[in-house]
């Protein structure tokens, strides 16, 4: 809404008219969709979002009331928390677009990268992982931290502080084997897995390492 501050009262009026059609013959509208599933022909029919007239008539009064209340046009968050906050019941169809909007991504390039983690993980060798095995490897290779920023002296303090956790957890019973090299890295994939400090995963597992890593990773 940035250049409405230039515009006389006529071209206000006219102003994002014609875009706004567009998203009425969209959403305010049904809309039957149709595919083929596995040779069988579908079709469904979604409801309209919005009613054409009511949302005609709210952008109409909605762009006056932007200018007279002063509200930030730089930035397309702000603006709509704002009529979000105050103008909620004046403008619900509007609101309903503007989420829509807010929401739309403008690149593909998330979904991109998504792909390009996915073809890492799920190789012609490990093509039998379950969904949500792939979850978890996948939120470990997107979300985990740089590598070159985890320095060795953390690596061993937290080594040192896990074969001290496990020594007590062998005592009581709950994890046979010593913790060695193998073990610790085992478990630091499997703590990120199942989005666990390595202490606290440490202290819920009942079962050997390697059986639990094989029912996670397999």
């Amino acid at each position: 809404m940035r250049p409405i501050s230039f515009l006389s009262e006529t071209e206000l009026e006219k102003w994002g008219c014609e875009q706004l059609e567009c998203l009425i013959g969209h959403f305010g509208y049904p809309q039957t969709h149709k595919w083929t599933d596995q040779g069988n022909e579908e079709e469904t029919t979604s409801k309209p979002l919005i009613e054409p007239e009511a949302t005609r008539i709210e952008w109409k009064q909605l762009k006056p009331r932007v200018l007279a209340q002063m509200y930030p046009r730089d930035n397309t968050v702000n603006l709509w928390s704002l009529v979000n906050e105050f103008h909620k019941e004046e403008f619900p169809n509007i609101l309903k677009l503007a989420k829509l909007s807010l929401v739309c991504p403008v690149h593909t390039a998330g979904c991109e990268r998504g792909f390009s983690a996915q073809n890492s993980v799920l190789t012609p060798l490990r093509n039998r992982l379950t969904c949500e095995t792939q979850d978890k490897l996948l939120r470990v290779k997107i979300e985990g931290g740089v590598l070159c920023k985890f320095g060795s002296e953390d690596i061993q303090g937290e080594h040192c502080c896990l074969l001290s956790k496990e020594r007590c957890s062998v005592s009581e019973g709950k994890v046979p084997g010593q913790l060695d090299c193998q073990h610790f890295s085992k478990v630091c994939m499997l703590s990120k897995a199942l989005k666990l400090d390595k202490v606290s995963f440490l202290n819920k597992i009942s079962k050997p390492i390697n059986e639990i890593y094989t029912e996670t990773f397999t």
